[in-house]
C-alpha cells in the first residue's frame, strides 16, 4: 500500500489521473469546493473507487451527508491512524472481492 498527499481538489485530481488509486481519503473541508462535492464527483466518475471522507467529530448529519455524497465510510479526523489504515485495508479487500 502506498499513499500520496494533496492539499486541494485540483491537486488530488492530478494525482488520481497519474496513479489510479483503489481508494482515496478526503477531508470534508478539502478546498476549494469541499470534500463532499469532490466525493460525489469521484463517485460518479469512478463508481468502483473506495472513498473515505474524514469528518469533523463524527456528527450524525455530517456523516449522513458524507455517505449520501458517495463515501464508503466517514471516520472522524481524529481517528487513530492505525484504525484508519485498518479501515482502508478492509475497504480494499471488499473492493477486490467485488471487482
Amino acid at each position: 500500500m502506498s499513499a500520496r498527499e494533496a492539499g486541494s481538489g485540483p491537486e488530488l485530481e492530478g494525482q488520481i489521473g497519474e496513479a489510479s488509486p483503489d481508494i482515496v481519503i478526503i477531508d470534508v473541508d478539502l478546498p476549494p469546493r469541499g470534500g463532499l462535492a469532490f466525493a460525489a464527483s469521484l463517485r460518479r466518475r469512478f463508481p468502483e473507487m473506495g472513498i473515505l471522507v474524514l469528518t469533523h467529530r463524527g456528527e450524525a448529519e455530517e456523516n449522513i451527508d458524507a455517505l449520501a455524497s458517495g463515501a464508503d465510510a466517514c471516520p472522524p479526523r481524529d481517528i487513530n491512524p492505525l484504525i484508519l489504515v485498518a479501515m482502508a485495508r478492509s475497504l480494499i479487500r471488499r473492493l477486490d472481492l467485488v471487482g
